[in-house]
């Protein structure tokens, strides 16, 4: 049996150090539902899905110079994003602010990000705020979520609670829940993480567990593996190693270019390589461990390492293991470091340098007590 301490990260969800901003940016690689009129605004949503990037532009065109707001707005995505034109933010800031004065929800938005994130423009927290309430008022959810998170964390540059000045968790978390009941889920998550943790509310493990299946449903990654690790611990919920299982596999997998997450990668390793809530499957198991350690999860390269020095999963292959404790050691991972010390009394000089070098080019770990979920920003569709 493995020991507890690496079986499962931990989820003690730190997040007066471990929050980031969850910026929603009103973009998406499917317009086909930004239709203005059944010509034009549809011709080019087709043309872009298509990606016949340069039809949808002159679709979008004309009406944008004749002052349609929704062609100024997907204009501006196209500057943004660089998707068949020069990325440019400069441009896409000038079209988005020609759509906003114009009173179209998802630019407002988008300028205010820009301002918010200092891009094609000086970083501007009063702008931002102001353009992220003109699209709340129309009860825009994703605007909801950034004047939340803008209110509760001020710049978030040190990644840690940093309530801005005149605004507190309990005033702004009304935001979050406008945007959570509309269905956004980055608020959605926000608001579980808030509830778990006891900020601006009383602590409620149960209540966050809703919060975040409600993320988790809509494809939320960081709500699937905070999910996945509560089934795990019976932490506000039932414990399920089966439910926890689901949960981390739809974590775990690659998305948007992303590989997926360690953390996720890391459990469902581990649940593997017990057959708890799975078939037993050592080599898959493995592969996911594989998968963390290369992402420089500190427990998967123990992990692995500790399989690779009693040969389960894979051949038995000592320079390899100490080549993993290596790596995790760099992180301060204890297992890891003491395995190391132990492995060092049992094995010759030579077999230590050919890990030594091994160890170099392994990827640099994380620290091992990483939290398990992070608020991070996340392009979401424009609907």
């Amino acid at each position: 049996m493995l020991p507890r301490s690496l079986a499962v990260s931990s989820l003690g969800l730190r997040f007066r150090r471990a929050f980031v901003i969850s910026l929603v940016v009103a973009a998406t690689a499917s317009l086909s539902g930004c239709v203005t009129s059944p010509t034009s605004v549809d011709r080019g949503s087709k043309a872009y899905d298509a990606g016949n990037y340069a039809t949808a532009l002159d679709e979008w065109q004309p009406l944008a110079d004749a002052g349609d707001p929704k062609a100024m707005f997907l204009i501006g995505l196209l500057y943004h994003d660089g998707t068949g034109v020069p990325q440019n933010s400069s441009t896409a800031l000038a079209w988005y602010r020609k759509s906003a004065e114009l009173g179209y929800a998802p630019a407002q938005n988008n300028l205010g990000l820009m301002y918010h994130k200092g891009e094609g423009t000086p970083r501007d927290m009063d702008a931002a705020e102001y353009w992220y309430t003109l699209a709340s008022s129309q009860g825009y959810a994703r605007s909801q979520n950034n004047l939340a998170v803008l209110r509760m964390f001020g710049q978030g540059r040190d990644g840690g609670l940093n309530v801005a000045a005149g605004h507190s968790p309990v005033g702004t978390a009304g935001l979050l829940r406008e945007a959570a009941s509309n269905g956004d889920m980055h608020s959605q998550f926000l608001i579980g993480s808030m509830c778990y943790d006891g900020v601006g509310t009383t602590r409620d493990a149960a209540e966050a567990a809703t919060w975040f299946r409600r993320s988790a449903e809509q494809g939320y990654g960081p709500a699937q593996t905070t999910l996945g690790l509560m089934y795990l611990h019976g932490d506000g919920v039932a414990r399920n190693s089966e439910e926890a299982a689901c949960w981390l596999t739809l974590a775990a997998e690659p998305r948007d270019g992303e590989p997926g997450s360690a953390i996720a990668q890391m459990n469902l390793g581990l649940l593997y390589l017990r057959g708890d809530g799975v078939a037993r499957d050592e080599v898959l198991a493995i592969e996911l461990l594989r998968t963390a350690a290369h992402q420089g999860n500190a427990r998967a390269q123990a992990q692995l390492g500790m399989a690779y020095e009693s040969g389960r999963g894979v051949q038995k292959d000592l320079a390899q293991a100490y080549a993993w404790y290596l790596a995790a050691s760099r992180a301060g991972a204890a297992i890891a470091i003491d395995r190391r010390t132990s492995l060092a009394a049992r094995i010759d000089e030579s077999t230590r340098h050919a890990a030594e070098q091994l160890a170099l080019g392994l990827p640099s770990a994380s620290q091992p007590d990483d939290g398990a979920a992070r608020v991070v920003g996340v392009p979401e569709g424009h609907e």
